[in-house]
């Protein structure tokens, strides 16, 4: 069973994440290309983001660093402001 586990978890790693579905459970996904329309889905939504971010009067460069911190707690990457732990 470790072995099957450990296989498992190293596939995890290369792919990078896990999709749920509910006839097959939760399956490791193949890496993607971005794509424009990926790219445009995601402009979108940060354009929705960002005006929110404007009608609370909250600066460009908070709303950057806050997107950025996003990012980073994404990828599980150490930042300048919590060293990498997750809060």
């Amino acid at each position: 069973m470790k072995f099957i586990l450990c296989i498992g978890f190293y596939r995890f790693l290369a792919t990078g994440y896990i999709v749920m579905d509910r006839r097959k459970g939760a399956v490791t996904a193949e890496a993607q290309t971005i794509g424009e329309g990926f790219s445009s889905g995601l402009s979108r939504r940060i354009l929705l983001a960002a005006a929110e971010a404007v009608c609370h009067n909250m600066g460009e460069r908070e709303f950057a660093a806050l997107c950025a911190e996003c990012y980073h707690d994404a990828k599980q990457e150490p930042n300048s402001k919590n060293g990498g732990i997750s809060t």
